[in-house]
């Protein structure tokens, strides 16, 4: 079974419950240090709006000691579709950072694969004047 829970404080995560019914408690944020039951990477998502110029960030973190699979895939696309950002590989107990500036007026999204869960965030990006 799988599960997708999104806190309210900055973080995703995604896992993988285990056949004995393992539960998951939410990361508190991308800088406090997640409790996590079963294997999980956890992930943060990025802002929903940002103004043009402005950066938002993306990571990812997996929880020491939790076992099951580190491996990531992030993307990030711009509002013509676009991939501005491709990050894959494994997932460290330090969070793994990158902040993506947002050039264009419109819809960016994110897009993170983890343990065979895939989940999209969208970031609206519009002018501050």
């Amino acid at each position: 079974m799988k599960f997708i829970t999104r806190t309210t404080l900055g973080a995703t995560v995604l896992a993988t419950a285990l056949t004995s019914g393992a539960a998951l408690a939410p990361a508190a944020s991308a800088s406090a240090r997640p409790t996590v039951i079963t294997s999980a990477v956890l992930v943060s998502y990025p802002q929903p709006r940002v103004c043009i110029g402005h950066k938002f960030t993306v990571g990812v973190f997996h929880q020491p000691g939790s076992g099951g699979s580190h491996a990531y895939r992030v993307s990030v696309y711009n509002p013509a579709h676009q991939r501005i950002l491709y990050r894959h590989g494994y997932a460290t107990s330090h969070w793994k950072l990158w902040r993506i500036r947002a050039t264009k007026a419109g819809r960016y999204h994110t897009i993170y694969h983890a343990d065979g869960v895939r989940v999209r965030y969208p970031t609206r990006v519009h002018s501050c004047s």
